[in-house]
């Protein structure tokens, strides 16, 4: 409609600078169109990503305790970690809620910006391609591409705090058990999708007072060590350093 618009005033002798442009009705109803409809999906984005949250901690509650009750291999050793856990208590999950979706980086990325940022970037796409007469169909294409990377941002911050907030929880549960748990081991994935960072940092060892910092999307976890694993007659996990696998 706005192409149409913008042929018909052409057609009759006049020229579209951007200003006029700017004033242009179907302009000003396609931009405020294209910020609405992101701010829907993200709406319904944030809606999904909150609602799964607790369900990701959940899930870290059990696989964090998991890691570390496998370690005993005998059914008495089992019985006495399971007497001796300590789970995330109430505030502690209140609190971990409240770090990944009450005006954390992650809701702001794409619940307040993303759409703004968007519509601009489209915007600009428009202006670029009346001034250099660009045909209508190259047009699409490009705002496609600016709402296809919207797109991938949103699922990138997504999957982000998705996992972000299943290591938050992890964390606090060895935090919790420290006298169980005496430090963790970092443990990346190891494939041809792995950075050369987190190659690096594969099978180093930090206190259960540090945070595994990790990437965007980062698949990396905190595998527990037990602490004074020799007293339960227990070998604690022998990870090989990622640069002597890497050179491998």
């Amino acid at each position: 409609a706005l192409n149409q618009e913008i042929l018909r005033l052409t057609a009759n002798g006049e020229s579209i600078s951007s200003s006029k442009l700017f004033r242009l009705a179907r302009y000003t109803s396609l931009q405020a169109q294209i910020t609405e409809q992101i701010n829907r999906y993200n709406s319904q984005a944030d809606l999904r990503l909150r609602s799964e949250i607790p369900e990701l901690l959940t899930l870290a509650n059990q696989d964090s305790f998991t890691l570390v009750r496998e370690q005993f291999t005998s059914l008495l050793g089992r019985r006495a970690i399971t007497n001796a856990w300590d789970l995330m208590n109430e505030r502690q999950v209140e609190e971990a809620l409240a770090l990944l979706t009450n005006n954390s980086p992650f809701n702001l990325e794409y619940s307040r910006t993303l759409g703004e940022e968007t519509a601009d970037r489209i915007e600009q796409e428009l202006i670029r391609s009346i001034v250099i007469g660009r045909n209508p169909r190259v047009t699409a294409r490009l705002i496609n591409q600016q709402l296809n990377t919207a797109l991938w941002r949103s699922l990138n911050t997504a999957r982000t705090a998705q996992i972000y907030s299943y290591r938050t929880a992890s964390h606090i549960n060895y935090q919790n058990n420290s006298h169980i748990v005496g430090s963790w081991t970092w443990y990346s994935s190891r494939d041809i999708r792995t950075c050369s960072s987190c190659w690096a940092k594969h099978g180093s060892a930090y206190s259960v007072n540090q945070i595994l910092n990790d990437h965007h999307q980062g698949r990396c976890v905190a595998l527990p060590q037990i602490k004074d694993s020799e007293k339960y007659g227990l070998e604690n996990l022998e990870i090989e350093r990622g640069e002597v696998l890497f050179n491998q």
